[in-house]
Order: structure tokens, then C-alpha cells, then sequence
């Protein structure tokens, strides 16, 4: 749980009432910010808490559970260590639940008195509030439609309900007024306000403004099932109502389930002047006119909705943007009836990729990570979750890869206390619904045919790898020097497009290193591409700070440009790019038609290989506590070698190059791809045994397993470079032969 500390307004909180409440809101506090992390396996975020001010402040966020409303104030009490209340629909207030509500600081909307105890809380900044203006739980999201923000509750359909702007707007002007009294000496209206608002003078009379802060609170994933306390809450309460239970089915999993994360957004304030400034006006053109209390009637008529509007658009407006709220918009729009899941998932890929890099959106943490699955055969398990979702409420069928979408199922109408349960794709659609250029991103790919989406995918994948280079160059040197153009990733096209090849280079290397042999078999007819793996091309430091889960999103993307240009594809790779082709190919399970790999780098010659591990954890466990490495992990690179562009490595990178081959070892049964290993006889650095025993775990219908008569690791430009060349062709001409090939690259021929 990350927490930021602000400096509390010491002017404002010592005169602060000893109520009983708010001592017990202090010792709840206590133990709910001590040990909720105990009770609850939830993630609890928050961001924007620069945006909480000093000045007397009304909260104003969106309402989708019970949660928030115990939740939000011990929030706001860790940032600010201020006190902070927070009114509730009555219905809350039952049992022991109702009863922490009271402690936790909770108002109930009915109680008599809470407007005047809110509006002088204000007027003085003794405690800050919270309000939920869509009045209950909006359980369908549904708050946006035809442009204007309209709720759809049981209760009525319309704009969020205006009593919180109706106070704010009070306090800043009933404020104003009184300390307008204070200046005249006008002591029968000073009265009038100390009585009512319970001012003990002046001196109380907080100098800053009144500000509206809005929250955006946001839940993922809404997942339901079973759960032991809905079970046991039924058994002890056997009378509960099926809307109580179905609270509890959605409810208990979003703060007791391990992936649960509960994300909160706090937005810049909005200040009261632009609504208030008119009073002062007013007052001087109608004096006499009016009483002061029909001027200030006349202002909250007039300002009300306008300010109820602004706020609350910046609490939808302020959505986190998850796969779940992507993938059910991109249903949802889309104007066809079925797509093949291989253009749904480039088209999900693509809107991910401009809202991800779009400084107007908060992302959820879905958006990040491994979300290349998307585009490179693999799994991506949030998205899987979500289609299967679709396929249990029957919105959606998939068969032979082809998914098709029944639209009126998905607009269907459910009881606004089911629809959580038997229509979450349209609860998430309508969640990101008021985000609307985000809706306009995945609209307009989500309906483009399938070509374009795929010519616009490997175009956005090699940018993304070039921009991603340059990135990484400009901050390991000047902005003002040129990165290397050896170390941009290459893309060489073929008139065919039924193969193409991922050729990855090996470790402390770039792309240039394979480029003779990509062009060569570009020259055979073949499609190319050759990712750079982060850390390379750039410098060693900087290559320590990258891992395997880099190097494996590197051989992701270029899966994702060749599958986008070519029927099939193949993997191909020299030492580590040989290593991280064959984990790809194991990870893919049968969906790789074909793998070579040229020296591996499997089993290492040296003994200094046992040190790495050992190495690695100790100046881990010392830099956790220190700060700085307790050994020299700095690593001299032979000179010797052909290839190398840094002189020197770190132990970290080795420790990753180990888990590659660790991870390797115990996939390799899962490899269906015909194969062809490459190996030096008398290779220096690593053991042939080593492609033995990857050719002999390989379970493949074609796997070969070729000595080349060379004393090099670096036998790309050695002398059986040609015999090596001769090979691959012959495997490629064997198991994916091309014909009547016009390249659209010029390549040169290298001689065989």
C-alpha cells in the first residue's frame, strides 16, 4: 500500500473539536491502517494526492460498492491526517456493519442536522467530507449517454444528484457572507451564523477557499463465485434478501481475492470562485432589492448543475483503463457479427498501444507487463478471463477461431441488482463509456478489416522497437548523440508471405550481427525480422538493468510483425537469441512451424558459472539493506570474441541468461516445431553435449542435429560460415520451400 504524507494545516486543525467520534475515528484508524494489509489480501492504490489541498474540502467520487464508503475516509486520513467524514444512505446503517459506519465517521443522508454540521465543517475546516453524488450505488456504471452525464438507477434516471455542489456552494458563500458581516459589524447576521453553523467566532472562520475534490475509486476484476463469508453470512442470516446476497457475491471477491486491486484517483480540486464571484455583484446592484438569502437561493439555482457537471465528469473522466473495460467496449461498438480472434486481438493490441501512450488516460496495471501475448501466440490471462466471461453470459460463441458476438444479449436488459452478476461485459463497456476519445481509439480499429489491422499492427510493432531503442539510448548517453543504426531492429520483406523468420542475435551483440544471414535468406525468399534485445546497442549499465521478461517481450514483438506478414514463422537464433527462441517455441505449444538454433548457449564450459547464482543473491540481499553490491559483479568480456560491443557484462545479466536456460530446460519437451540445431564441434564457451541433449528432449517429428567443424562460438563469420549457410537452406528448402519469389528489398547474394 504506497502512502504519501502531505503536511497537514496545523492553523486549521487545532481548533478542531474533541468530539467523541472523532476519537474513535482516530483508535478505528489505528487498527484499520495498521492491519487491514492482515485482513484483506486486496491492493489498495491511490495517485494524485498532490491534488488534495489544505483548504476546507468536499470530496465528491463515484459509488459502486459498500466498500468505499468505509474505505475512502482512511485514505484521505493517511495523506492528509486530517479528519474526514462521509455520508451514507441509511441503508447502510444495519447490524454490526452500520455500526462500524458510525466509527468509521459515517453520516447517514437522513440524519436532521447533516447540512448544517456539513456546511460549517466547511466554513471552518474543522473535517473535511465525502460525498457520493449519484445518491446509491450505481451497480450498472451506466452514467453516460448522448453525450451528457446520465445516471440509470432503479430510483430515478438523470444527472448526479447537485446536493454536494448545493453545499459547497453554501459554505463558500454563507462564509462570505459572515465575514462581510464581521466587516460591517452587522452583529445580528454574525449571530445568525455562529448559532447555526456553530462558529465560535472569527477567528475560526477558515481563510481558504471551500474546494471540491474529485475521486475516481475504480475495481478490478470483478470476478464472481463462491466465497466462505457469503456462505456463512447465509447461514447466519437466512432471511437476507437476494439483493443483500448478491452484494456479498460481488463484493466480498473485490477485497478479499488475491488480484484484487482497488485503485483511487484523486483529480485537481475545483475551486468555487467562477461560481460564486456573481454574489458579490449581486449583492451591490439589488441592495435593498433582495434578502441576502434569496441572492444566495438564486446563485445555487443558477451554478448547481454547472458545478455538479465539471466535477463529476472529472470523476468518470478518470477511469482506470483495464483489458476488461477494452475488450467489452470493442464488442460493443464493433459493427460486424463475427471476427477471427487473431484480428480481435491485434485490433485490442493497437488500442491498447495509443491509449497506453497517451498522456490523457490513467492506465490500469493490465495495460503493462506481458500484454504482447496479445500479438505473439501466447495466452494473455486477462484477456482470456474476459472472453470466457462473455462465453458463460452467452454473448459470445468462439468456434474455429472465429468469435461471433450477439449484440442484443449484450445490451439486454438485467434487474439493476443482477446485471453485476449475469452482464459484466456491459458493465464494463458502460464503465468506460464517459472516457469517450478512448472509446474513439478502439472504435476505429476495431471495425477496420482484417488486413489493414494487420499491415497497422507491424507498423506500430516496429516503431514501438525503434522508439523503444532510442528511448534507452538517449538515456544512457547525450540526447544529442545519433544512436548506432546497427542496433535498430531489421525488417526485410518477400513478395510471399507464406514464411517468415524471427532471427535473434546473441548475447552483448545488436541486429547487425545476424543482418548477413538475414539477408541471405531474405534472398531465399523469406520474410525477416531481427528484434534488438533491450540492453544491447547501448551501454553495459544499461543492459544491467534489463531481465529475461525484456529480452522475452523483444522476441514477442517480432513474432507479432511476422505473424502479421506471413502465414507461418519460424524462430531463429545464435547463442542466447537461440536460447530465447527455443523458450518462445516451447511457451507457443505447436503454433511455431519451425526452430534453428546456432549455438546454443545451454550448458556454459566455464566453471565460473556455479558463481553466478551465489554472486547475484548476495549482492541482492546486501543492496536491499545498503544500498550498493557487497561483491564485484563486474564481468570482463573475452576479447577474442568476433561480435562483442561492451567490454565488460554484470553477474545480474549472466543470472538472467541462466534463468533463460533453467526455464528452457524444463519446456523443451513442449516443442512441436521441426528443428534443426547447429553446433560447433569445439565450440570455447559452451559444451556440444549441450545440443545433444536439447536435440534428444526435443520431441518434434523433424529434428536435426548438425556438428560443424569449427573451434569458434562465433561461427557466423567464421570459416564454415558457408557450409552453416548451405544447411540452413537445405532445412528451409526441405520443410518450407518458396517459389517463384520477387524480393522487395534489395539484398545482396552471399556466396555459398
Amino acid at each position: 500500500m504506497a502512502v504519501a504524507s502531505m503536511q497537514v494545516d496545523k492553523v486549521v486543525t487545532k481548533s478542531s473539536p474533541k468530539r467523541k467520534d472523532h476519537i474513535v475515528f482516530t483508535i478505528t484508524k489505528f487498527i484499520v491502517t495498521k492491519y487491514f494489509k492482515y485482513l484483506s489480501p486486496a491492493i489498495i492504490n491511490w495517485e494524485g494526492q498532490e491534488n488534495i489541498l489544505e483548504n476546507p474540502t468536499l470530496f465528491v467520487a463515484n459509488h459502486y460498492t459498500r466498500i468505499e464508503t468505509a474505505i475512502l475516509p482512511y485514505i484521505i486520513y493517511q495523506i492528509t491526517g486530517r479528519q474526514v467524514y462521509v455520508l451514507a444512505d441509511q441503508q447502510f446503517f444495519f447490524g454490526l456493519f452500520g455500526k462500524w459506519l458510525l466509527i468509521c465517521g459515517a453520516y447517514p443522508i437522513q440524519d436532521k442536522n447533516r447540512n448544517t454540521r456539513i456546511i460549517g465543517d466547511l466554513i471552518t475546516g474543522k473535517s473535511n467530507w465525502v460525498i457520493f453524488p449519484e445518491g446509491s450505488m450505481i451497480k450498472n456504471k451506466k452514467t453516460y449517454q448522448d453525450g451528457k452525464l446520465q445516471l440509470d438507477c432503479p430510483d430515478r434516471k438523470g444527472p448526479p444528484h447537485t446536493g454536494a455542489s448545493t453545499l459547497a456552494l453554501k459554505a463558500e458563500i454563507f462564509k462570505r457572507s459572515y465575514l462581510d458581516a464581521v466587516r460591517d459589524n452587522d452583529l445580528e447576521a454574525m449571530k445568525y451564523y455562529e448559532e447555526k453553523y456553530n462558529i465560535s467566532g472569527p477567528h475560526e472562520v477558515n481563510d481558504k477557499p471551500v474546494v471540491i475534490t474529485p475521486v475516481n475509486i475504480s475495481y478490478s476484476p470483478l470476478r464472481t463465485g463462491e466465497h466462505f463469508f457469503p456462505r456463512f453470512i447465509r447461514k447466519k442470516f437466512p432471511d437476507l434478501g437476494q439483493r443483500a446476497i448478491e452484494e456479498m457475491e460481488v463484493e466480498i471477491p473485490l477485497l478479499f481475492s488475491k488480484k484484487a486491486v482497488i485503485d483511487h484517483y484523486f483529480t485537481e480540486a475545483v475551486y468555487l470562485d467562477n461560481y460564486v464571484s456573481y454574489l458579490t455583484k449581486l449583492k451591490a446592484d439589488t441592495k435593498g432589492t433582495f434578502s441576502e438569502e434569496s441572492l444566495s437561493d438564486l446563485i445555487l439555482d443558477w451554478q448547481k448543475h454547472g458545478l455538479t457537471d465539471e466535477a463529476m465528469k472529472k470523476v468518470y473522466e478518470n477511469n482506470y483503463i483495464n483489458i476488461d473495460q477494452i475488450f467489452s467496449t470493442a464488442m460493443r461498438v464493433f459493427k460486424g457479427k463475427s471476427i477471427h480472434i487473431n484480428t480481435l486481438t491485434n485490433a485490442i493490441y493497437l488500442a491498447t498501444s495509443e491509449i497506453k501512450s497517451s498522456p490523457n488516460f490513467r492506465k490500469h496495471h493490465t495495460l503493462y507487463g506481458n500484454i504482447t501475448h496479445l500479438i505473439a501466440d501466447q495466452d494473455y490471462q486477462p484477456l482470456k478471463e474476459i472472453l470466457q466471461i462473455g462465453i458463460e453470459e452467452k454473448t459470445l460463441k468462439l468456434e474455429n477461431n472465429i468469435l461471433y458476438i450477439d449484440p442484443k444479449n449484450l445490451a439486454k436488459e438485467h434487474n439493476f441488482h443482477s446485471i453485476r452478476m449475469y452482464n459484466k461485459l456491459a458493465v464494463f463497456a458502460n464503465e468506460l463509456e464517459p472516457v469517450v476519445d478512448a472509446v474513439r481509439i478502439i472504435e476505429s480499429y476495431i471495425n477496420q478489416d482484417a488486413t489493414t489491422i494487420a499491415q497497422l499492427t507491424v507498423k506500430n510493432l516496429i516503431a514501438e522497437c525503434s522508439r523503444e531503442y532510442v528511448k534507452d539510448f538517449q538515456e544512457s548517453f547525450n540526447d544529442t548523440d545519433t544512436p548506432s543504426k546497427e542496433s535498430f531492429p531489421i525488417y526485410l520483406e518477400s513478395e510471399s508471405n507464406e514464411i517468415g523468420i524471427v532471427l535473434t542475435h546473441g548475447y552483448l551483440a545488436s541486429p547487425e550481427q545476424v543482418r548477413p544471414l538475414a539477408e541471405f535468406l531474405n534472398s531465399l525468399g523469406y520474410t525477416i525480422f531481427c528484434p534488438r534485445l533491450r540492453g544491447h546497442g547501448t551501454t553495459p549499465e544499461d543492459l544491467k538493468e534489463r531481465s529475461l521478461d525484456d529480452w522475452y517481450h523483444n522476441i514477442e514483438r517480432g513474432i507479432g510483425v511476422i505473424k502479421n506478414s506471413c502465414k507461418q514463422y519460424v524462430l531463429m537464433g545464435y547463442s542466447l537469441g537461440a536460447i530465447l527462441s527455443l523458450l518462445s517455441a516451447a511457451k507457443k505449444q505447436g503454433k511455431v512451424a519451425g526452430l534453428v538454433c546456432i549455438n546454443p548457449a545451454y550448458i556454459p564450459k566455464s566453471l565460473d558459472h556455479y558463481l553466478v547464482e551465489p554472486t547475484n543473491y548476495l549482492n541482492k540481499m546486501y543492496n536491499k539493506f545498503y544500498q550498493k553490491d557487497l561483491l564485484n559483479d563486474q564481468v570482463v568480456v573475452d576479447e577474442s570474441h568476433d561480435y562483442p560491443i561492451y567490454k565488460h557484462t554484470y553477474v545480474k545479466n549472466l543470472h538472467h541468461i541462466k534463468k533463460a536456460i533453467k526455464q528452457t530446460k524444463q519446456k523443451l519437451g513442449d516443442i512441436q516445431a521441426n528443428t534443426l540445431i547447429l553446433q560447433s564441434v569445439n565450440d570455447p564457451l559452451f559444451k556440444s553435449s549441450g545440443a545433444k541433449k536439447l536435440h534428444k528432449a526435443i520431441q518434434s517429428n523433424v529434428n536435426q542435429l548438425s556438428f560443424l567443424d569449427s573451434s569458434e562460438h562465433d561461427i557466423l563469420y567464421s570459416d564454415s560460415k558457408a557450409i552453416m549457410y548451405a544447411q540452413i537452406k537445405s532445412y528451409f528448402e526441405e520443410n518450407f520451400p518458396i517459389l517463384n519469389i520477387q524480393l522487395k528489398n534489395n539484398t545482396h547474394d552471399i556466396e555459398v
